[in-house]
């Protein structure tokens, strides 16, 4: 599982607000956490991009469509949604490398990524597509 925070103000990727992580964390020990400030994290990947405007950005920007989603409450406490590619792949099994990558560029990165999540022996009915094919 992962928590993104996008805050200018924080000093690296790896430092966020502590109270409202550590306690949502507190709630779910049992899963693995990460936590990254995308503030940072824009020139993970490739040494050229753009820094991200805003969350919304970067989760546009993670590398396979079912992870570019992302759920916040607002001032009123209304629950919503960010899924810049939609759900469909996420509710369909469907893994793909976002639309706005190269196939040339990411694909290494794509492929890498999904094998060191193991996420074909952990979801067997993951239908993973090859952007090169």
């Amino acid at each position: 599982m992962a928590v993104s925070v996008h805050n200018p103000d924080l000093v690296s990727a790896h430092t966020v607000e502590p109270i409202v992580i550590v306690a949502t964390i507190q709630q779910h020990q049992q899963n693995h956490w990460e936590v990254k400030n995308e503030v940072y994290m824009y020139a993970y990947d490739t040494a050229d991009a753009q820094p991200f405007t805003d969350t919304t950005d970067a989760i546009a920007h993670f590398v396979e469509t079912p992870t570019c989603v992302g759920a916040y409450l607002d001032d009123q406490d209304v629950l919503h949604l960010i899924a810049p590619y939609g759900v469909s792949d996420l509710v369909n099994l469907q893994c793909r490398l976002i639309p706005i990558f190269s196939a040339q560029t990411y694909s290494d990165i794509y492929h890498d990524r999904i094998a060191k999540k193991q996420w074909a022996s952990r979801w067997p009915l993951l239908h993973i597509i090859d952007p090169e094919a």
